[in-house]
């Protein structure tokens, strides 16, 4: 074919344009009528970019390198469309390497599947988005009822659109619904199944209202549109509607046929409301009416409903329990409530509650009809019924055995009887054979005379009467063991009831019944036995209480008695220096010692209660047991003792435990040594660590020995007993509580190690601590190294600070005021929660700089007053430190003081040392 006929052919490609290049500088060498057209100042011989000078970046033979073809799409400048170019290898005029380019104006897939679908939808539909599957891009094409202009007016991205247009407008009962469905994932998931077209019906908001709309999406039916769609908004609110009556009054009219009732309820969920209908005979409704569910269930159930059915009615009836009913409902259900209407006279009525699920939608019908004869026949029939079931049951579920006796005529004879005792008795004999044959294979030895006796024939007819017209006896089965506890005999009951009497009274005829008592006498022991055993409990209890009251009536009236005569004493010399210094020093001491007992009866009611919480502190054991010997060292002195500390066998001496309480336990120890060894004797005190098999862990044994007055070997096991003491050498008890060591033995087990005790009298007492302890994975704490700390007299520590002291107490705070201003702090004191709480907010920010509160006051007690504090509208309300000063230290109190805004808890009486403490710790922190 000559090279003009070509020519000719691709002229007349309509809408395409075609020219060829020269592969090796793009020279122009042919170009159709097409390609003229776009660009009237082509010429052949012309360089290909001065062609589409704005399109270069885009022309397909920047990518084509060895591939015989490529495509890309690329803008027309002059027009502004977009054009789809593809360039393809050839050999112009057989011998020149070069490329025929293709230019078509670009026709997306979207349009190609919008101009397919939106032919389709018309005018019916208010809203139309053309969807992108593959980028997520939307294309308003019909929106609010208004048509966009072209294709692309307004490209946004799906799911932005779907949620801030589309979801708001739909009913909430419909939206988790609609996003699953019509999400671009769940178009995608759609599109996958080779479908063709999905919908929707929900309810969309239209001012106050919601309207039916139908979303129907269409999918692209060839590879060139599979990943677009359209979907349409149309308006089927009438047709809906329509429908759903129509449907409605056909089921309504079917229900009340078929079940023959005379009244129907049909309630609309969504708005309460309902309407009722009456029918006659011809099923015609009449009398309609409308009103509130809501109200008309609160009127039945308050009125109308027989108080002993209102629960039935209400689980039933109620507003809450048919709507939860509805939402579980997925095709059908129904449920029947029967009650009695609040009247003097018996009227029944029955309600038949439906559930017809249509689509998103529940009707709910309630089917009701006077049910009053029918109760009132099967009530007659069921008394009767049971009547007759209830004197049978009484002797089959009751009695495993029963017989008939004529006592006239001694004649026994067998109505119900075990298959063991038929054998033996037979169906009927001698009254007195059968009973003695039955006695000697059944009852207990120890029970058969009074058995024999009780059921004879003789005793029988001179006992029953009209007066007494049974008689029961209770034996104990034969038994199989002859070692057996009386607990766990079988037990029977044998009653002989008089059916006949003669004509003077007595009986002639019975009716013998048995009956296993077993569980209940047996029941019947064990609650003896548990009687008994609670009778002793509570007179141990009460001998405990007694022995506790008494021994702490005289632990506190000791130092009491020491506290009150000696300020007598000082009081009748008054001008006697030493003599009121001396009374001072005895009180103190007095007071000191009845504070101790407080505090260890405290300790042991909180560890008792597991209120005690350990904490984990890092410290030195060296460290801890020289604190404790310290602590000890002044009575040790006093005493004229000599402690020796060995050296410490350790490996790791940095640990973690709770200091605090192990402390406490070396004290109490270490306090009952010095209390028992005589003046010139030696405490001693050893540590020892042991390997373990638990990772991170040492074993440690803190070994505390005296040379003192030891303990007999009984009383050792008593050591750990509360309020146990030993005798001194006098023969009397030291003083004390007697509580330490049981302190001590709980403290340890909740750490969970152990103490032992060995002690031999005369010659002293050893007792070893062992504690599993971690050790401080980072080595622990430095090593302490001395510094030159300038020492500051007490009086200059907090001068410069105020502080406010809530206290209701006069006493108290005079005390608190002393003690507090030794430290140089100016001190302020209010007499209750209110007045705290009023001079704070009355003075100006930063005033104060600490607040100690007590908690029990009257107007606004401690906590109360915390919490108002914190709220107060001012920047030191959050900061202020408020520390609570009180008597009640239980966790529980400590817990309730952090709760209510508090910073910190001390205990009453203040101690000076914890008091200093507590100031620095909280007026330094700034």
């Amino acid at each position: 074919m000559d090279i003009r006929d070509y020519e000719r052919i691709l002229d007349s490609i309509p809408a395409t344009g075609i020219y060829v290049v020269r592969e090796d500088n793009h020279e122009i060498l042919y170009f159709n009528s097409q390609i003229q057209e776009m660009v009237p100042n082509v010429r052949r011989g012309m360089v290909c970019d001065r062609l589409w000078a704005s399109s270069c970046v885009n022309c397909p033979l920047l990518n084509i390198g060895d591939k015989a073809e490529n495509r890309s799409v690329s803008c027309d400048s002059s027009s502004g469309k977009a054009m789809d170019m593809v360039a393809k290898r050839m050999l112009w005029q057989d011998e020149i390497p070069a490329f025929v380019i293709s230019v078509t104006p670009h026709m997306d897939e979207v349009s190609v599947r919008l101009q397919e679908v939106t032919r389709t939808l018309g005018e019916q539909n208010f809203g139309v988005y053309a969807i992108d599957l593959s980028d997520g891009k939307v294309n308003l094409i019909r929106e609010e009822g208004d048509t966009q202009e072209g294709w692309t007016s307004q490209t946004l991205m799906w799911d932005v659109v779907m949620r801030s247009r589309l979801v708001r407008q739909i009913h909430q009962e419909n939206q988790e619904k609609f996003i699953q469905k019509f999400s671009l994932d769940g178009l995608r998931c759609a599109r996958d199944t080779g479908i063709q077209k999905t919908d929707m019906l929900c309810r969309w908001k239209s001012g106050n209202d919601y309207l039916y709309v139908a979303v129907i999406v269409y999918f692209g039916r060839n590879q060139a549109t599979k990943d677009h769609v359209v979907l349409a908004l149309q308006d089927v609110d009438k047709r809906v509607r329509q429908e759903q009556a129509l449907s409605q009054r056909d089921m309504q009219m079917a229900a009340i046929l078929k079940s023959r009732f005379n009244v129907m309820t049909t309630i609309h969920l969504d708005t309460d409301q309902c309407e009722r209908f009456w029918f006659n005979e011809s099923a015609e409704p009449q009398n309609a009416g409308k009103g509130k569910y809501t109200a008309y269930y609160q009127k039945a159930l308050e009125n109308s409903v027989w108080p002993e059915d209102v629960d039935q009615f209400r689980e039933c009836m109620s507003p809450e329990h048919i709507r939860e009913r509805a939402e579980n409902t997925q095709d059908y259900s129904e449920e029947i409530c029967r009650y009695r209407l609040n009247r003097p006279e018996v009227q029944w009525l029955e309600q038949h509650i439906t559930y017809i699920r249509r689509g998103s939608q529940v009707m709910v019908n309630i089917l009701g009809r006077d049910i009053t004869r029918e109760k009132l026949q099967e009530e007659t029939r069921l008394k009767k019924a049971q009547e007759q079931a209830n004197i049978i049951g009484s002797l089959s579920s009751m009695f495993f055995a029963t017989y008939y006796g004529d006592l006239e005529q001694q004649l026994f004879r067998s109505v119900t009887q075990r298959g063991e005792v038929e054998k033996l008795l037979g169906s009927g004999s001698d009254y007195m054979t059968a009973l003695r044959t039955y006695a000697e294979n059944f009852v207990h030895p120890e029970d058969r005379a009074d058995y024999l006796c009780t059921m004879s024939v003789r005793n029988l007819r001179q006992v029953l009467g009209p007066e007494q017209p049974f008689v029961t006896f209770a034996y104990r089965k034969q038994p199989r063991k002859e070692d057996r506890d009386a607990e766990d005999y079988g037990w029977i009951r044998a009653t002989a009831v008089m059916t006949q009497a003669d004509k003077d009274g007595r009986a002639r005829g019975i009716v013998y019944v048995a009956q296993d008592v077993t569980e209940s006498k047996q029941k019947e022991m064990r609650e003896q036995r548990a009687i008994e055993a609670a009778c002793a409990a509570a007179n141990h209890a009460n001998a405990s209480k007694s022995e506790f009251l008494s021994r702490m009536s005289h632990n506190i009236r000791t130092p009491m008695n020491g506290i009150i005569g000696m300020t007598r004493i000082a009081s009748e010399h008054m001008e006697d220096e030493e003599r009121v210094r001396d009374c001072l020093g005895k009180i103190m001491d007095s007071s000191d010692n009845l504070l101790s007992q407080v505090n260890e009866i405290l300790d042991l009611s909180e560890i008792e209660s597991g209120n005690v919480d350990l904490v984990a502190d890092e410290f030195r054991l060296s460290d801890l047991i020289q604190d404790a010997a310290d602590t000890m060292l002044l009575d040790i002195q006093e005493k004229g003792l000599t402690l020796k500390i060995n050296p410490v066998q350790v490996k790791h001496e940095n640990v973690i435990g709770d200091q605090s309480r192990l402390s406490q336990v070396f004290l109490h120890i270490m306090g009952n040594s010095v209390k028992y060894t005589p003046a010139g004797g030696t405490l001693e005190l050893s540590l020892i660590e042991r390997d373990t098999t638990k990772h991170g862990c040492s074993s440690y044994d803190f070994v505390f020995e005296d040379n003192g007055i030891g303990m007999d070997e009984a009383f050792v096991p008593h050591i750990f007993e509360p309020f146990s003491r030993a005798a001194n050498q006098s023969g009397g008890e030291e003083a004390g509580t007697g509580l330490g060591m049981t302190i001590a033995q709980n403290i340890v087990r909740m750490m969970g190690g152990g103490i032992s005790v060995e002690s031999e009298p005369g010659r002293g007492t050893r007792v070893t601590v062992t504690l599993l302890l971690k050790r401080q994975s980072d080595g622990g704490p430095e090593e302490a190294q001395a510094e030159q700390v300038e020492t500051v007299s007490s009086d200059e520590l907090f001068r410069g600070y105020r502080v406010l002291v809530v206290e209701d107490n006069e006493i108290n705070q005079e005390i608190a005021m002393e003690i507090i201003g030794a430290t140089g702090a100016m001190v302020e004191c209010a007499s209750d929660g209110m007045e705290g709480l009023r001079r704070f907010e009355m003075m100006p920010e930063g005033y104060f700089n600490m607040i100690f509160m007590d908690i029990q006051m009257p107007v606004m007690n401690g906590y109360e007053a915390t919490r108002a504090i914190r709220k107060l509208p001012r920047n030191d309300a959050l900061s202020i430190p408020i520390v609570a000063l009180s008597a009640n230290t239980f966790a529980e109190d400590v817990a309730a003081s952090r709760e209510a805004g508090m910073n910190g808890h001390m205990k009453k009486p203040l101690e000076v040392p914890q008091l200093i403490a507590e100031m620095g710790r909280w007026m330094n922190a700034g």
